[in-house]
C-alpha cells in the first residue's frame, strides 16, 4: 500500500511504502489519537502498547500481533481457500533506499528501508520495515500481506513517540485474485477495512493491478534466482477515486512481491534493493 505524502509533512511522518491512498492516511491521524479510555473508544480509537515496550523486541511483536491468526476470519479464510501455497525461505531480509520525490530534484529525500519478510505460512508474509534517514531510526512498520503485494494488516509506529499508532486490517474482501505470473492478463482486489477496534462504518477500496514485463530476477539484485516479472497495480480510494499507482517486481522462485516504486499526487518515489540475506 502506498501512502501519498501530506502538504507539510515530513517524509518520517507520511511516507509508508505499504499503504494504498486513503487507508493509511486515515492511519496517520489516528496514531495521533490521545484522550481517556472512555473517550478513545468513543472515537474509534483504544489504547496502545508503549513505543519503548515494542522496541525491546520488535520480531516478538510482529510475530504475536501480526500472525495470520490474526486476521478475520473472512479475510485468512478467503486467502487460504484460493493460494495455500508456500515460501521457499524461512527469512529475507532486505537492504532497500529510497528516494522519495525522485521526479523533482529540488524536493528530493532519500532514506533507507531495511525490510525482513518472514515466512507465515501459506501465502501469508509477515513484514517488519525499519525505516531510517542518514543511521537515525524514524519508524518501524510492521504488516501481515498476501505474498508482499496486498497488505492485509498494519501498524506504524514513530520511535519517538510515547505511543504505538492505531492498527488497521482489512475486514472482508469483495474480490480476490490469485497472483499468476504465469498466466498475466489483470488481478482485481476489492475490500472493505478500517482500524482493528472499529465494528461498524468500514472503507471500501479497491486495486487493478496488471501483469508486465519479464525478466532476471538478477537484474533487480545479483543474489535472485530465476525470473521476475513487474506488476503495476492502480489504487483507488473510498470514495472510488485514483490514489496513486505502485509498482511491484514478482520474484517467481520466491513467490514475493516487492515495491520498487510508488506514484501519487505529491510525485514519484522510487526503491533500489542493495542488499538481500535469505535463510
Amino acid at each position: 500500500m502506498v501512502r501519498p505524502a501530506r502538504q507539510g509533512a515530513t517524509w518520517s511522518d507520511t511516507f509508508d511504502t505499504r499503504n494504498q491512498g486513503e487507508f493509511m492516511r486515515i492511519s496517520f491521524a489516528l496514531t495521533r489519537c490521545a484522550a481517556v479510555t472512555a473517550l478513545l473508544l468513543l472515537s474509534g480509537c483504544v489504547a496502545r502498547p508503549q513505543v519503548k515496550e515494542v522496541l525491546n523486541d520488535p520480531d516478538g511483536y510482529l510475530s504475536k500481533n501480526f500472525a495470520p491468526s490474526t486476521l478475520p476470519d473472512a479475510v485468512h479464510n478467503e486467502v487460504t481457500s484460493k493460494d495455500n501455497g508456500g515460501f521457499p525461505y524461512s527469512r529475507m531480509v532486505l537492504g532497500v533506499s529510497w528516494t522519495v520525490s525522485s521526479d523533482d530534484k529540488e524536493k528530493q529525500l532519500k532514506f533507507q528501508d531495511n525490510i525482513t519478510l518472514m515466512n507465515e505460512g501459506g501465502a501469508f508474509l509477515g513484514e517488519l520495515h525499519e525505516d531510517q534517514r542518514n543511521g537515525v531510526p524514524t519508524v518501524k512498520r510492521f504488516n501481515i500481506s498476501y505474498r508482499g503485494l496486498l497488505v492485509l494488516k498494519s501498524e506504524a509506529l514513530n520511535v519517538g513517540n510515547t505511543m504505538a499508532g492505531m492498527t488497521f486490517v482489512a475486514h472482508k474482501f469483495s474480490q480476490f485474485d490469485v497472483l499468476r505470473p504465469d498466466v498475466g492478463g489483470t488481478v482485481e482486489y476489492g475490500y472493505s477495512a478500517g482500524t482493528t477496534a472499529q465494528l461498524v462504518n468500514f472503507r471500501d477500496y479497491r486495486s487493478s493491478c496488471a501483469w508486465g514485463d519479464s525478466y532476471p530476477a538478477s537484474k533487480a539484485n545479483a543474489a535472485f534466482n530465476g525470473d521476475a516479472r513487474e506488476i503495476e497495480c492502480t489504487n483507488y480510494n473510498s470514495n472510488g477515486v485514483l490514489a496513486g499507482k505502485s509498482h511491484y517486481i514478482y520474484l517467481k522462485e520466491y513467490g514475493t512481491a516487492i515495491l520498487v516504486k510508488a506514484e501519487n499526487s505529491t510525485g514519484t518515489s522510487e526503491a533500489h534493493i542493495d542488499s538481500v540475506k535469505m535463510s
